[in-house]
């Protein structure tokens, strides 16, 4: 199997339960916090090499102790870090609020951080790959990785290679600036998977509902898209047609990571030949898992409970 490069973040998470949001001036008391290495990239390559894939990260960490520690939990998993720079910018760190259900509130540290200044990349070793997978923040969050995101999804389009991208948009009103929009409307035809979720959907399609938002995009050139519903599941579409897959019942703890777990399974599906309909199902499986623990890259399943994903898809198909 060939190499599947991701180019994208590198953080170090912080995740804070907490029961409520403190009014102004107020306080919450946490009895925890849980360090994770994270951002959307690193979530998505641990997940895909969970898989057995053969990812191989392309970012930059800072020359800090919160790049130290990133570089080592790579180490750790067997993955390659030979296409992790290092830099004198600041490595990224995101604070996240969980909520009883669940859902969080984030505060990102990024505004500078050494992943968003990646002005080159190796065309060797995008010579060696047929696909990669775009984490959206690079195109969000601007900076000279922004060009080198389009550059290289349209020099593995050109040779024939599968594109997938994750908008990963982290924006405190749910709005986005023209720059923005134009940043994903150049990139958009060299893209095969778009991995939105329900809301970053509706703000590229910039339509009321899910199935409007997703015609939109696929008419700026993107070719089929994978939505994440959370607890509705996940959809499918493509020009001429569409599926929907609910959601597994399951008991929500932490949606950390759910979305990045889901980012790999598609491309696992893709990737190993799977119908529509077996991707989806095994994704909803795969990122159902994650959401019933705490963290994100510890909350991934093991081999065991992956073949039996595996085998549960096949029977439902």
């Amino acid at each position: 199997m060939d190499k599947i490069l991701c180019f994208g973040d590198c953080n170090v998470d912080i995740l804070i339960p907490i029961n409520e949001i403190p009014v102004e001036g107020g306080c919450t008391i946490s009895s925890e916090y849980i360090i994770n290495m994270g951002g959307s990239g690193l979530n998505t390559v641990v997940a895909m090499n969970r898989l057995r894939l053969k990812p191989v990260m392309i970012s930059q960490v800072g020359r800090d102790i919160f790049g130290s520690l990133l570089l080592n939990f790579l180490k750790t998993q067997g993955l390659d870090t030979d296409y992790i720079n290092e830099s004198d910018f600041p490595t990224g760190l995101v604070v996240g609020l969980v909520a009883p259900d669940g859902e969080k509130r984030w505060i990102s540290v990024r505004g500078n951080a050494a992943d968003l200044h990646i002005k080159e990349y190796d065309t060797n070793l995008l010579r060696q790959s047929n696909v990669l997978f775009i984490s959206g923040v690079n195109l969000v969050e601007k900076g000279p990785s922004r060009e080198t995101a389009i550059m290289m999804a349209r020099h593995l389009r050109e040779k024939g290679g599968i594109v997938f991208l994750d908008p990963n948009i982290r924006v405190p009103t749910w709005e986005i600036d023209d720059d923005v929009k134009g940043a994903f409307e150049r990139i958009y035809s060299y893209i095969d998977v778009l991995l939105p979720n329900e809301k970053e959907l509706e703000l590229l399609g910039e339509k009321q509902n899910v199935h409007e938002s997703a015609l939109s995009v696929l008419s700026s050139g993107v070719s089929s898209i994978w939505v994440k519903l959370g607890g509705k599941g996940c959809a499918y579409y493509t020009k001429n047609s569409s599926i929907t897959f609910p959601a597994n019942k399951v008991k929500v703890v932490d949606t950390s990571g759910a979305g990045d777990a889901f980012n790999a399974a598609v491309i696992y599906g893709t990737v190993s030949g799977f119908s529509a309909e077996e991707t989806g199902i095994f994704a909803n499986l795969f990122a159902s898992h994650v959401v019933t623990k705490y963290g994100t890259t510890q909350a991934l399943p093991g081999d065991i409970d992956i073949e039996c994903m595996i085998l549960e898809t096949k029977k439902s198909t």
